[in-house]
C-alpha cells in the first residue's frame, strides 16, 4: 500500500494541504477531485516523493518512501505528470523506453521489449511509434508519457484459463490530469486503461478535473477543498449535489447510470 498520513505543506505562509491522509490500494482506481488551489497535485507529489511535506509521512509498504532504493522504487511507482518538457528527436518507441531505465539491472531485453510493446498497444499509439516525438500533437504526446510510464511498472505476469493476469507484486501508478490535451474517446480510453491496470492490481490515483469521469471508472473519490480532505468513499456516497454544492458552489443534478447504476453528474 501506497500512504499519506496526516500530511502537512505550508508555502509561501500559505496552508496547502492540511492533516491529509490518502492510501492508495493495489487494485483499485482512486480519483481525486477538487476546485483549482484545493491542493490536489500537491498531495500527488507528496505521494510520489518529489516534494517534501512539512510534517506527516509516506510510506509504501510501511516503509518511509525516504527510505527506499531510488532504483528499487521507480519500478513500483510511476508518475505521470501534467506537463513534461522532451525537446530531443527521439521517436516515440525511444520515448516509451525511457519507462524501462529503472530495470536496466535485470538485463532482459525479451521483457524490455514486451513490456514496450504492450504499452504501445494499450495507449493506441502502435501506429506512431516510428514518428517523432516533436511532431506530435498534444494528445498524441500525452498518450505517449502515459505509454512510457505504463512501461515503467510492467510486470510479467502469470495467467490464468481465461488468459487473465496479475502482477507479480503491486505496483503505483500516479496520474496528474491525465486526460489533458485528450479528445473524449481517447479520455474514456485512458481511464479505460487505468481500469485495466487495476484489474492487475496496480493502484491508481488520478487527479480530475473531470467528475464524470471519476464516476463512470473510479472504485473511490476523494475531494479536496482548501487543502483539506471533505470527501472520502465510493463515487455514489460522495458525489452528491450536497458535495457539489459545497466543495464547488455548483448545483447539479445525479441520476443514476441506467446500466451501471453509477452516477451520472447533470449540470444545470
Amino acid at each position: 500500500m501506497l500512504a499519506a498520513r496526516d500530511i502537512h505543506v505550508e508555502r509561501a505562509g500559505r496552508q496547502i494541504l492540511r492533516a491529509a491522509s490518502l492510501a492508495i490500494e493495489p487494485g483499485a482506481i482512486t480519483a481525486v477531485l477538487g476546485p483549482n488551489g484545493a491542493g490536489k497535485s500537491t498531495l500527488l507529489s507528496v505521494l510520489s516523493g518529489a516534494m517534501p511535506a512539512d510534517s506527516g509521512r509516506v510510506e509504501l509498504d510501511g516503509l518511509p518512501l525516504r527510505d527506499w532504493p531510488r532504483q528499487a522504487l521507480a519500478t513500483r511507482r510511476a508518475v505521470l505528470s501534467q506537463t513534461t518538457q522532451l525537446n530531443f528527436p527521439f521517436t516515440v518507441r525511444q520515448v516509451v523506453a525511457l519507462g524501462r531505465a529503472p530495470h536496466a539491472a535485470e538485463g532482459d531485453p525479451d521483457r524490455d521489449r514486451h513490456a514496450i510493446d504492450a504499452a504501445l498497444a494499450q495507449t493506441d499509439i502502435t501506429a506512431l511509434a516510428q514518428r517523432t516525438y516533436t511532431t506530435l500533437s498534444g494528445g498524441e504526446r500525452q498518450r505517449t508519457h502515459l505509454a512510457r510510464v505504463m512501461a515503467q511498472i510492467w510486470r510479467d505476469a502469470p495467467t490464468d484459463g481465461a488468459g487473465a493476469g496479475t502482477l507479480e507484486e503491486p505496483a503505483y501508478l500516479l496520474l496528474d490530469e491525465p486526460s489533458n490535451n485528450l479528445d473524449l474517446l481517447h479520455q474514456h480510453q485512458i481511464m479505460s486503461h487505468a481500469r485495466d491496470l487495476a484489474d492487475r492490481q496496480v493502484g491508481v490515483l488520478a487527479i480530475l478535473h473531470d467528475p464524470g469521469l471519476a464516476a463512470a471508472y473510479a472504485d473511490r473519490v476523494v475531494v479536496l477543498k482548501e487543502g483539506r480532505i471533505v470527501a472520502d468513499g465510493a463515487p455514489e456516497s460522495v458525489l452528491t449535489p450536497a458535495l457539489f454544492l459545497s466543495a464547488f458552489g455548483m448545483p447539479v443534478t445525479v441520476v443514476g447510470h441506467p446500466e451501471t447504476g453509477r452516477p451520472v453528474i447533470l449540470s444545470p
